[in-house]
């Protein structure tokens, strides 16, 4: 898949977003999931893609990359 549109996004932050990795206790089993810090997500700034095109690797060799939020013509 060959992108041809995308756009900006900003990405809000989120508070616990994602657990802990899992450790083990002094006797060796793991820890419950519910016993686990919970980290925050900041959140940024990233890309989106709008639409993609479906392309056999040669012709993706051929086309010319993409400037974000521009729709390019499909040909």
């Amino acid at each position: 898949m060959l992108p041809i549109q995308t756009r900006a996004r900003t990405y809000p932050p989120r508070k616990d977003a994602h657990p802990g990795l899992p450790r083990r206790g002094r006797n060796g089993r793991k820890i419950p999931r519910k016993h686990l810090e919970r980290r925050d997500d900041p959140g940024g700034q990233g890309e989106e893609i709008v639409r993609e095109l479906r392309c056999c690797p040669a012709c993706a060799a051929h086309r010319p990359l993409i400037s974000p939020t521009a729709p390019s013509e499909v040909g």
